[in-house]
């Protein structure tokens, strides 16, 4: 009886193991490399189908300068099948020298690295010169536009990553099922309770030695490094007295099933206690808002107050636009500056009690600069006040995210035509001219940030507008001429002749939507003032615009 019981155990575990596969999900992709200064990376990807790239078809990353090298993650859909990749090396035309040790490319089924034969693969352009493992940027021209841009056959090499593989190995199913079987076999061997007890103690055993037999056996399947930071590799044999203590890292980053372990842990703290897997990233507060935290980034300073500038840094701020404004005014072109509010200061009183203790005293870097260029009579456009009286009634920023959404860019565009009226003479759309769609969402960048996917037992809807008059909309072209990432748009029947350059960041994208309706064309530049680029475009008006965390480096 116990065999025929045991027989049938050792049948269907073997086949439902055998039909388990690993379904990826993306592809992320991670360039080992040592970026001196500050700088912004980007990944674009062609799919099939498409020729040209575009801002929509890539992710990006902002990077702290460090001597160190960084691990640099991006990642990409996987939909259809990729045919080429381009990794862009900086903007910041003062960069030193870039050193790039690896770049790959992994997802659930497998992992592709690329060491030695980076320039087998990838060829750097007119503005990149490289040297063994080392590129050197340069202008070109008057441009600045340094990538890497992989050949046809990386594509192929890729479609290995999007499609389904078996978790395990047949030797492993078959050894696997083996074990239960005998297990099952020798439980019905003894009486009930004896039974009980060796089954408690079988499967005791089975989850403690788990790690050790996958991580020596090698069956565990490729998941993504969730912590976004190199682990510790094998140490070499040098002193006795400090191997141990180097191992011991090695083997606490290396484990059989850590990361499983890790991705299991971050979704129970985040959608069962609500809590942040890393707080020192992005933090739960209320009513399920998370909010971006790194202690690294302008954020902190900003939402803290600690950001604040002496006297003559405020006047050296205040000369160096009045600077930009008079040069460009001897050029007949327009000058319009100002900020957008960061999350945390339209839902301050979201935020969780360990960030609010953080903040010093209740005058802002906003508040400074706005207060002191109102004694100057100079404008910089500030809109936070309705964003404000109508966030107690409605959801203007993403949850999950640190963007706004589209109804709170909305209220932005409204403020920013009527602040700018005198200049531009906007009259801004009514709410009633667009059709407003909503859909759900359950992630943002911040739960990216955690490791997470998706937060469960909870949708966030997120609205989208669209002009009901298709006639009087814009379209989205493309133009070689500016850096990656910038947004080109025309729109011949816009009630205003003219042709605008907008400095901005990541912010200003939901606000696409509704200033390309009033200009002609519209260029969005992903970076800071350019007077090569306003040569270039030569523009009737200038616009230089970031988020609040943002403002002293426009």
């Amino acid at each position: 009886m116990s065999f025929g019981i045991g027989a049938l155990c050792f049948y269907l575990t073997v086949n439902f193991l055998k039909s388990q596969q690993v379904e990826p999900t993306k592809i992320l992709v991670e360039v080992k490399a040592n970026v001196p200064k500050d700088d912004i990376f980007y990944v674009y990807y062609l799919q099939e189908g498409i020729k040209n790239w575009s801002d929509d078809n890539s992710s990006y990353l902002r990077i702290k300068g460090s001597n160190e090298i960084q691990n640099l993650h991006f990642t990409i859909p996987i939909g259809k099948k990729i045919n080429r990749i381009r990794v862009d090396i900086g903007a910041n035309k003062k960069q030193l020298p870039i050193k790039i040790e690896t770049i790959s490319f992994s997802s659930e089924t497998g992992k592709i690295i690329l060491t030695d034969r980076i320039d087998s693969i990838f060829k750097p352009n007119i503005y990149t010169v490289k040297d063994k493992n080392t590129y050197f940027t340069k202008e070109k021209d008057g441009r600045y536009d340094p990538f890497l841009v992989s050949d046809v056959n990386l594509g192929s090499r890729l479609d290995k990553l999007r499609f389904p593989a078996r978790m395990i190995a047949d030797k492993w199913v078959y050894l696997f099922s083996l074990v239960l079987t005998l297990a099952i076999i020798l439980t019905l061997l003894y009486s009930i309770q004896p039974a009980r007890a060796s089954y408690f103690s079988i499967l005791f055993l089975t989850i403690i030695v788990s790690p050790l037999f996958v991580q020596f056996a090698g069956i565990q399947f490729e998941q993504s490094n969730l912590e976004k930071r190199e682990l510790s590799k094998w140490p070499s044999m040098g002193s006795l007295i400090e191997f141990p203590k180097k191992f011991e890292t090695y083997y606490n980053d290396n484990f059989g099933l850590r990361p499983q372990m890790i991705a299991l842990a971050g979704q129970i703290k985040t959608n069962i206690f609500r809590s942040s897997p890393k707080p020192e990233l992005a933090q739960f507060g209320h009513d399920n808002f998370l909010f971006y935290n790194a202690l690294e980034d302008e954020v902190y300073a900003s939402y803290t107050n600690n950001n604040r500038i002496s006297a003559n840094d405020l006047a050296s701020y205040y000369r160096m636009f009045r600077a930009r404004k008079d040069s460009l005014a001897k050029k007949n072109i327009k000058y319009i500056k100002g900020f957008w509010p960061n999350k945390h200061t339209i839902y301050k009183g979201k935020l969780p009690a360990s960030m609010t203790k953080q903040i010093v005293g209740t005058k802002s870097l906003a508040d400074q600069i706005i207060t002191y260029f109102n004694t100057k009579e100079e404008q910089f456009f500030d809109v936070r006040k309705p964003l404000l009286e109508q966030a107690k009634d409605k959801l203007l920023y993403r949850k999950f995210d640190t963007h706004w959404n589209s109804d709170g860019a909305y209220i932005g565009y409204k403020a920013f035509c009527e602040q700018t009226s005198s200049i531009l003479g906007l009259t801004p759309f009514h709410k009633d001219k667009f059709n407003i769609i909503y859909k759900n969402v359950r992630s943002g960048d911040l739960t990216k940030q955690m490791g997470v996917d998706q937060i469960w037992g909870y949708n966030e809807l997120m609205p989208k507008y669209n002009l009901k008059d298709e006639d009087f909309n814009f379209a989205v072209i493309p133009d070689s001429r500016f850096p990656p990432g910038s947004i080109v748009t025309r729109n011949p029947k816009a009630s205003k002749n003219m042709r605008v350059l907008i400095f901005r960041d990541s912010f200003t994208t939901q606000l696409v939507q509704f200033i390309s309706l009033h200009f002609t064309e519209v260029v969005y530049v992903n970076e800071i003032y350019n007077e090569n680029l306003i040569d270039l475009y030569k523009p009737q008006v200038v616009i230089s615009c970031r988020v609040e965390r943002y403002m002293l480096t426009m």
